[in-house]
């Protein structure tokens, strides 16, 4: 479980680079005065997705796979599962299922899809061998 809240922690801050990076390359600004607000409310949103949505979906894959390979599939799976956390910011800002398709939303998407990403390989990656296969799966 320590590990686990280590890769999430580490897939959130890649996450926040992600973010400052798409406003920088897309936008060509940065988070500057709503860096408090973003940190806040992100790490809010993923630290409910993680345990909810993000752990779930690879214990699922997990079994789905019969252990964790290819590591590849959980990273692929774990990105657009940021569109829960996303949503979450979304709604917690007062916003509209149409806000959902925002500029400020889309930015939030690439956070969180980046930190899925991470999330996944680090379970993928971190993770022991499933009883009964003999080793790494």
């Amino acid at each position: 479980m320590r590990r686990l809240t280590l890769v999430g922690v580490c897939a959130w801050l890649v996450g926040l680079v992600a973010y400052e990076g798409w406003l920088r390359i897309v936008w060509r600004e940065s988070m500057g005065a709503d860096r408090g607000a973003v940190m806040f409310s992100s790490a809010i949103a993923f630290g409910i997705a993680l345990p909810v949505v993000y752990a779930p979906a690879m214990w699922a894959l997990r079994k789905i796979l019969g252990g964790h390979r290819p590591v590849g599939w959980f990273p692929l799976v774990a990105a657009p599962l940021g569109f829960v956390p996303a949503a979450i910011v979304v709604a917690a800002q007062g916003g509209t299922p149409r806000d959902l398709l925002s500029a400020e939303a889309g930015a939030f998407y690439v956070m969180f899809a980046c930190a899925g990403a991470v999330f996944g390989a680090g379970y993928a990656l971190g993770r022991e061998p499933v009883a009964g296969t003999g080793g790494h799966s």
